[in-house]
């Protein structure tokens, strides 16, 4: 009887050691998510004043790499310029600084016009400069190396 008693004992524990299934967290936390409707992620490698752009999102024009949908982006590479987020107030935007070099003379490196939130994730070292003085655009002055009008996270186990 008691072997029946510690094998019943045994099978009911057991039981209760089920492995737990790992939750993949999204970027902008664990009660947030980003814009589930983007397909995959943005992939820009830049090369001083030209970019590689695979995916949809991003486009370069005189030296600026506009960010104009919500979603997921990667930056890797160097740029010489700025980049410029501005995407709808109701969209979030995930920024992967992956081993950049952005070097702007007259403006942020970074400056965030519109978006209901960025994160910006950093992977990797990541260096970013801006200019002495900015030219003011559309009465907005951004004042900063990495400059945002609207919320912004930083994250990530790399350094800028």
């Amino acid at each position: 009887m008691k072997y029946i008693a510690i094998l019943l004992c045994l099978l009911l524990l057991s039981s209760c050691t089920e492995k737990a299934e790992l939750e993949r967290i999204p970027l902008g936390g664990e009660n947030e998510t980003s814009n589930e409707d983007t397909a995959a992620e943005c992939t820009v490698t830049l090369s001083e004043t030209k970019a590689e752009i695979v995916g949809d999102g991003a486009e370069l024009k005189d030296g600026i790499l506009y960010l104009t949908k919500g979603g997921s982006y990667r930056l890797q590479g160097e740029l010489v310029g700025s980049v410029v987020v501005e995407i709808p107030k109701t969209d979030k935007a995930d920024i992967v600084l992956g081993g950049v070099r952005i070097a702007s003379s007259s403006s942020s490196a970074i400056y965030v016009k519109s978006a209901d939130k960025v994160n910006l994730v950093l992977e990797g070292e990541n260096y970013l400069s801006d200019g002495d003085s900015y030219a003011e655009e559309d009465g907005a002055e951004p004042s900063a190396c990495i400059f945002s009008a609207d919320d912004i996270e930083i994250s990530g186990n790399g350094s800028v």
